[in-house]
């Protein structure tokens, strides 16, 4: 942002001689340089105050240093630095580390739920394993010609019928073929003969389904989960169609399902890994807090343009925070009025302006 202030203080003429470096300081020039702009007057900010007066008078930046130098086009520059005070630093620094342990630990808590919560997800999945090898692949060794005779069967298209007979009375009291043919003779008087076929159907399932509800009763899987699994059998023996194999169905529910498994497992096991090295860098980082809060010095700069005609025209201005003996610039860039403004405010010694807060904030946050 560019503004020209007027004087009234006008620049006197002196001579100066030529450098090869792109900057000279004055020695003749640079109490009449200095002078045009402590004694001009900002009058977007405060008319009540020289810029000079309000610089050297203020309380939030202090040890002041004027110069005049010179750059590679013969214009002058004047600049003003001061330090932000040692107060300001120490109550910048408490809050800084007081705020840093806060977050990383609120971090490393939240890091170690969300671990818990991946243990329970990674327990189920591993119960998932221990059903498919102790309940699944045993149950497929043990009765694959049961299973491969449900393909010889060519009439399967009431196991709607035979879906809602197993869901209501499969595991309680197994149906006579005359009180099973009954039910369907009942709603489907021409099926007499076809319910002998249907009814094989019924017995191999009910014999397989009463297998599995065994063999899941004598492990040690908890109960809620095996009946899971009885529910995933009942499905897959259920929805066999004409032409099907139940052989085929359960190999390829135990190959699917171990993939899945096996890519779950992974994904949690992963997860959980990354977040023990979060907390790990965490706690790294506690051991280290005091020092990334360390501030050494904060100083600021202003510089403006001085003119023949005696005016005055900012340049730039800009911050150097100083951390761990480590230099880092932040500059103003369309900030400079508003930097300056505060040259013109009386602040408590109680704190530190925000904006402050936000210029050391950036500075580490660029030296990362």
């Amino acid at each position: 942002m560019t503004n020209l202030f007027n004087t009234k203080i006008n620049i006197r003429t002196c001579t100066y001689s030529m450098s090869i470096f792109s900057i000279l300081f004055i020695s003749g020039c640079n109490d009449n340089s200095v002078s045009t702009v402590k004694e001009s007057i900002n009058y977007s900010i405060n008319d009540t105050l020289t810029i000079g007066k309000a610089l050297e008078s203020r309380t939030d930046c202090i040890n002041g240093k004027w110069n005049s130098s010179k750059d590679n086009r013969d214009r002058i520059i004047v600049t003003y630095e001061c330090e932000l005070p040692q107060h300001y630093l120490d109550v910048y620094m408490s809050i800084r580390e007081q705020n840093d342990l806060k977050s990383l630990n609120a971090n490393i808590l939240v890091n170690n739920n969300e671990i818990k919560e991946a243990h329970k997800m990674l327990s189920q999945w591993e119960q998932e394993k221990r059903i498919l090898d102790e309940l699944f692949k045993p149950f497929l060794n043990n009765h694959s010609g049961e299973l491969e005779q449900l393909s010889k069967f060519s009439t399967l298209q009431h196991l709607g019928n035979l879906y809602l007979t197993f869901e209501s009375g499969w595991s309680e009291r197994k149906l006579s073929q005359d009180d099973f043919c009954s039910d369907y003779k009942n709603s489907l008087p021409d099926v007499k003969e076809q319910c002998t076929e249907w009814y094989s159907v019924y017995d191999i399932k009910y014999s397989l389904l009463s297998s599995f509800i065994e063999l899941s009763n004598s492990s040690s899987i908890d109960k809620k989960a095996s009946s899971f699994a009885e529910t995933d059998l009942s499905n897959i023996l259920n929805n066999t169609r004409s032409h099907g194999n139940g052989l085929l169905d359960i190999n390829n529910y135990i190959q699917n399902k171990s993939n899945d498994i096996t890519k779950n497992i992974n994904d949690v096991t992963n997860y959980i890994n990354g977040k023990d090295k979060n907390i790990d860098r965490d706690k790294d980082a506690l051991t280290k807090v005091k020092d990334n809060a360390q501030i050494d010095k904060v100083s600021e700069n202003f510089s403006w343009y001085v003119l023949d005609n005696g005016s005055i025209q900012e340049l730039d201005g800009g911050f150097m925070v100083t951390h761990n003996g480590e230099d880092i610039q932040v500059p103003m860039n369309e900030l400079f009025d508003r930097f300056l403004s505060f040259a013109y405010h009386d602040f408590s010694d109680n704190g530190i302006p925000n904006a402050y807060v936000d210029i050391i904030n950036n500075a580490l946050n660029l030296n990362r």
